[in-house]
């Protein structure tokens, strides 16, 4: 296996070889750079039945800053060229794979599973007649309306600022400014994961947290975070916190510094049956909004994008008060069900 180095794609991958450990017992080799695999075992117990294989990576051959192994706190700069910069892998993933075959006298590995970015992987696994599958660890919504833009792009078919997807109608309706750019006190916690979040540790502890929370009226606290890897520009999070302390509503935010919407986030919300507001900023995030909102009817999107303009007044002047109906109605939902 051979996840992209960020937490939304080392965790995901990270439960698929559990499951397929647990359940098949399969043997998992698990290749990453010497920091996130330090980081990653860390978060592990010892009796871990995982294998870790490192490859070699030097960040000054790429013009990357310190330690930049990974995408956490990095700017969006910094993260494009670590991801060029993973190209360096594959003379190094093709001798893991050799090295492999030498060890078992011969016998291949039964499958390679890559990240999405590492399409190189196929080349490889072909040479050497090994199975190979990408791991896409998104949303099967989103990517699936990521596909159907990058093929047929309907977006330049048209003048109108909206469309539907040639293949893929039950999408809904699409907005040209969807389109990814690459075509009171409160407690807030400072973003630094969780033991599920490979290696990292609290900002605060769980307790103080839940203690906090347990002293609130049920129903009352709103949860703000803008996933693993996104976050907002600094204007952005004045106004937004503005706007929260104005509405009056108890809240746990976890900042991230300022460099939206997480899909692992959305999905274990909607699980647990809690409404959501959603702010998309990148990639599929716009159409998991979507899917959320039109068709599911558990989202309210509160602003679209990295670069639009937010204003404190506009949060709490409608979208606050429009929550707070959307909230209603959506708990009178759930408790009918």
């Amino acid at each position: 296996m051979l996840p992209f180095m960020a937490q939304g794609h080392v965790i995901p991958f990270l439960a698929l070889a559990h499951h397929l450990e647990s359940t098949k017992n399969y043997t998992i080799a698990f290749v990453n750079t010497h920091l996130n695999i330090k980081k990653i075992k860390s978060s592990l117990p010892q009796s871990s039945p995982i294998h870790f294989l490192e490859t070699p990576f030097n960040i000054i051959d790429h013009d990357l800053p310190p330690c930049t192994e990974n995408t956490d706190s990095h700017p969006f700069d910094v993260v494009r060229k670590l991801l060029e910069a993973t190209l360096s892998f594959k003379p190094h993933f093709k001798k893991l794979i050799i090295d492999l075959i030498d060890e078992q006298n011969g016998h291949k590995p039964l499958c390679i599973i890559t990240d999405m970015f590492f399409g190189w992987c196929k080349e490889i696994a072909q040479e050497y007649g090994i199975f190979h599958a990408i791991f896409i660890e998104g949303g099967g919504f989103g990517f699936a309306c990521y596909y159907s833009l990058w093929v047929d792009l309907p977006h330049r078919n048209t003048d109108s600022d909206e469309f539907l997807l040639l293949d893929f109608p039950e999408a809904s309706t699409i907005h040209v400014n969807q389109l990814a750019s690459n075509f009171a006190y409160q407690p807030v916690l400072r973003f630094t994961g969780s033991k599920a979040g490979a290696g990292k540790e609290h900002g605060i502890s769980a307790e103080l947290c839940k203690n906090w929370l347990d002293r609130k009226p049920c129903r009352s606290v709103l949860y703000v975070s803008f996933g693993s890897q996104d976050t907002i520009a600094v204007s952005q999070m004045v106004q937004l916190a503005m706007a929260l302390e104005a509405s009056g509503k108890n809240f746990i935010w976890i900042v991230r510094p300022p460099i939206g919407f997480d899909i692992n986030s959305e999905f274990r919300a909607n699980d647990h049956g809690v409404p959501i507001n959603g702010w998309p900023l990148a990639a599929e995030q716009f159409y998991n909004s979507n899917l959320l909102g039109e068709e599911v009817g558990v989202c309210a999107e509160v602003a679209r994008g990295m670069n639009c303009a937010v204003l404190k007044e506009h949060i709490v002047g409608s979208s606050v008060k429009a929550m707070d109906g959307f909230l209603s109605a959506a708990l009178i939902m759930r408790d009918m069900k």
